[in-house]
């Protein structure tokens, strides 16, 4: 499948990526400003989501069934979405920690940025228009909550 590729070979459980992307993560935001981290991060998001396209879903089920494969084969949890007229509620729990980041919240800031760029480029890979943005809307503990929409 998509990302599989990606991943095979690598040996389970890495002991080290959890500190290796806690420092990575804390190099990026104490030499970029706000704006750039935020972009870098969105797009780190957009580009896992090159990993499983859905420009050819057509039902809901299957876009949440596409996009839970991508995240449980990287260990990034699972999404759950809600639809209404005026966008789309998506639930991501399950995500992973990473040392060295909780403490001051930067890993949570993070995480949210990538989200954003994740789910903003399925959607607009579905024709979502440039007017509607992902944005964080809350945490709760066992998980993320985003709005897709205006």
């Amino acid at each position: 499948m998509f990302i599989e590729r990606i991943v095979e070979g690598t040996p389970t459980g890495l002991r080290g990526w959890p500190a290796l992307v806690g420092a990575m993560v804390a190099e990026v935001r104490s030499g970029a400003t706000e704006d750039q981290a935020r972009g870098f991060f969105n797009t780190v998001g957009e580009r896992l989501a090159r990993m499983a396209p859905v420009d050819d879903v057509e039902d809901a089920d299957v876009l949440r069934d596409r996009i839970n494969a991508l995240w449980s084969t990287i260990d990034f949890g699972r999404v759950a979405f809600r639809f209404d007229d005026q966008g789309i509620d998506i639930h991501h729990e399950g995500l992973p920690h990473v040392l060295g980041t909780e403490d001051d919240g930067l890993w949570t800031s993070v995480l949210g940025q990538i989200l954003e760029g994740a789910y903003g480029a399925w959607f607009r890979s579905l024709g979502s228009g440039s007017h509607l943005h992902t944005r964080v809307i809350g945490w709760t503990d066992r998980g993320v909550d985003l709005r897709h929409g205006l």
